[in-house]
């Protein structure tokens, strides 16, 4: 067993959201797929990665929408299926894996490939800030997972039940070792996969891993009740707006304290906004294992854990502002992972991805570089 510990100390955030999350405006495809979302990314120095050429007719593609990233610091290519010299893109496409259609994003291929799985209520968008760097050395396939974005609704939304669909995707559509790279619920998920499928995971990254906090401890915070709002304002035809302006009311009530806060007391208008759509698009059963206390049925973390053959990197966000994964939880994983790494992130709140983007996927792009052969 290897035990690593490391803090990062945090640097003042970036002044503008807007820096962070990019803009997004709708264009003309050069591809002829119609109209498609163009997003811009802030300039990064980055490494210089290289992607191989293949082609997605063994992937039971169904449908394509390309998002165009501009990466000035990106290496010419030529593919026939628009990429520049001057861009990089994400190629949405829906894949089947058993009953349910996923809907992935993707980048031009590279090795090894790097699968991000969102948190709950969230879509594959949420990796936005991330993507541009974490693309310059690996291909990238995010996901939206069942029910949320623009993948199919499912009959049961344990954690344990998101499992399967992404081995499907390693098994029969990635077809090779991937990076698989999960914050929250995608995390469980993450690790939930590396555990049934140890030949398929080449390294896990689990980005504050919520496990009994979303559990048996869930009633013990605010997140019950900010669920339980969440719960009451999702109805059909709901426009993104109006759930964004629904959202920023939701009361979260702390069990202990009783004090209350609303959403928009602690989260931004860029959040709401984006948590709007990303609600628009989610099937409300989602929600229904976690107000009612089942989330975690059939998910045995501590089972899962120790059968984690791949080295992990586990980014803990600081509980005071609202991290999710307790000191006690992470020690229990550094100890009983085979090759783990724990990286504590003081001063900065659950989605570590979008409050530290950049140093973010530093740590990730070295940590994936120190397993280099």
């Amino acid at each position: 067993m290897h035990e690593k510990v490391g803090t990062f100390q945090p640097q003042e955030p970036p002044g503008d959201l807007e820096n962070v999350l990019g803009t997004v405006r709708q264009t003309e495809s050069p591809c002829g797929h119609g109209s498609v979302a163009s997003h811009s990314v802030p300039a990064y120095d980055r490494p210089t990665g290289s992607f191989a050429h293949t082609t997605a007719s063994d992937q039971r593609l169904h449908s394509v929408q390309t998002v165009h990233l501009p990466i000035p610091s990106a290496p010419p290519h030529s593919r026939g299926d628009c990429l520049t010299s001057s861009s990089r893109f994400l190629a949405e496409q829906t894949f089947s894996v058993g009953a349910v259609s996923l809907r992935v994003a993707t980048t031009p291929p590279g090795d090894p490939p790097l699968v991000l799985l969102h948190g709950v209520t969230r879509r594959w968008q949420s990796f936005l800030p991330v993507v541009a760097d974490l693309a310059t050395r690996h291909q990238l396939f995010c996901v939206d997972l069942r029910g949320h974005g623009g993948s199919s609704r499912a009959s049961r939304y344990h954690t344990i039940d998101y499992v399967p669909d992404i081995v499907g995707l390693l098994r029969e559509h990635i077809r090779q070792p991937a990076v698989v790279y999960g914050h929250s619920l995608g995390s469980m998920v993450a690790a939930g996969v590396a555990a049934e499928v140890p030949e398929l995971v080449s390294a896990l990254v689990l980005e504050d891993p919520p496990f009994e906090t979303m559990g048996n401890r869930i009633r013990q915070t605010r997140l019950h009740s900010y669920f339980a709002g969440v719960a009451g304002i999702l109805r059909s035809g709901a426009t993104p707006l109006e759930l964004a302006r629904d959202l920023a009311e939701v009361r979260m009530v702390d069990p202990v304290t009783n004090a209350v806060q609303r959403v928009s007391d602690v989260r931004d208008p860029v959040f709401l906004k984006f948590t709007g759509q990303a609600l628009a698009q989610l099937d409300s059963r989602v929600l229904e294992p976690i107000l009612a206390g089942e989330w975690l049925h059939g998910y045995d973390w501590h089972e899962l854990i120790p059968r984690i053959a791949a080295p992990t990197l586990v980014l803990r966000a600081d509980p005071a502002v609202g991290g999710m994964l307790t000191q006690d939880d992470a020690v229990w994983c550094r100890e009983h992972l085979r090759d783990g790494t724990l990286l504590d992130y003081p001063g900065v709140p659950h989605l570590i991805h979008q409050a530290r983007p950049k140093e973010l996927a530093t740590h990730v792009l070295g940590f994936l570089a120190s397993l280099d052969q």
